[in-house]
């Protein structure tokens, strides 16, 4: 049995098991070509870097890591939208080392993966010239239209799997930095974050 981080309305995560979630939420494997999103994503040679990525990051739960990657969340029973950027389109080398410590899987985590995952299964559809909204598992809100999602195109759309939809992005998604997350995450910013992460608490 597996344990997965989900977010709460009013702020905070709570950890459930995989299979008492997957027993309320499955969705029917009748939907799309009867594959999971891991499975579909593994047999687009275009996302093979994604991928890896998926796979070597670890969900973190009550801010410790724990053995659960990406992949495992996207090869099980829970609905989700993935916007998977295209190889070379973002340095996977990179990433991958920042992985291998926790606090660099946090970073790749929140400001990647996430960033590129959305609870449940929106598809892209023509809104009549009128952009929607998609909130992403960071918490970011990104505006969606039949070719586009927060300004990048989407050349492979709508890829239904059984539990949820693919989309192929041309290149990644930006991320949408508020006020505190610049002063604490940019560089140029590095004197004012590190005073400001004194106070922060677990």
């Amino acid at each position: 049995m597996m344990y997965i981080l989900l977010p709460l309305a009013g702020g905070g995560w709570v950890g459930v098991s995989c299979s008492d979630w997957d027993d309320h939420y499955e969705t029917s494997t009748s939907q799309g070509n009867g594959l999971t999103l891991w499975q579909q994503m593994q047999q687009e040679p275009q996302l093979s870097d994604f991928c890896q990525v998926l796979e070597q990051t670890k969900v973190f739960r009550m801010h410790r890591k724990t053995a659960i990657s990406y992949a495992d969340l996207m090869d099980g029973g829970q609905s989700f939208t993935v916007v998977a950027p295209k190889n070379g389109t973002f340095n996977r080398d990179s990433l991958l080392r920042l992985v291998q410590t926790n606090q660099g899987d946090s970073v790749v985590e929140k400001f990647f993966v996430l960033n590129h995952i959305s609870r449940s299964a929106t598809s892209l559809r023509s809104t009549g010239g009128d952009k929607t909204q998609l909130l992403l598992l960071n918490g970011k809100h990104v505006s969606i239209d039949a070719t586009e999602i927060q300004g990048v195109a989407i050349s492979g759309p709508n890829r239904h799997a059984k539990n949820g939809v693919l989309h192929i992005a041309e290149r990644p998604l930006p991320y949408d930095y508020n006020l505190y997350e610049a002063l604490c995450d940019i560089p140029e910013m590095a004197g004012i974050g590190g005073f400001l992460r004194q106070y922060e608490e677990d």
